[in-house]
């Protein structure tokens, strides 16, 4: 596993807090907004709960919502916080994962 690991649906999960920095710092990176995610012919995907849900997640917010609501969690997510999560989400991450492989056994 890398930094950089594909998702299920065809995105990325971004798995360090170097790689996640640069990305979110970066001024190359995209990201499909919701004007973008509008103006697209694909109306079923659009009204999907999932995609509803995830317009709405700071990472589709333009500024100035986005800047405002960033401001507010403040250092919440720092870099030492998000060490301290990686061993319980990993072991989170592996039981969903061995629970997922035992059910499609039996």
């Amino acid at each position: 596993m890398g930094d950089v690991v594909p998702a299920p649906w065809g995105g990325y999960f971004v798995t360090s807090y170097e790689a996640c920095s640069q990305v979110l710092r970066g001024r190359t990176w995209l990201v499909p907004d919701i004007n973008w995610q509008e103006r697209q012919p694909d109306l079923e995907r659009r009204h999907a709960p999932a995609t509803q849900e995830m317009s709405h997640a700071l990472s589709r917010l333009d500024a100035p919502t986005h800047t405002c609501q960033r401001r507010s969690l403040g250092n919440l997510f720092d870099r030492r916080t998000l060490e301290d999560l990686g061993a319980p989400s990993a072991r989170t991450a592996s039981a969903l994962a061995a629970k997922t492989s035992c059910s499609r056994k039996g």
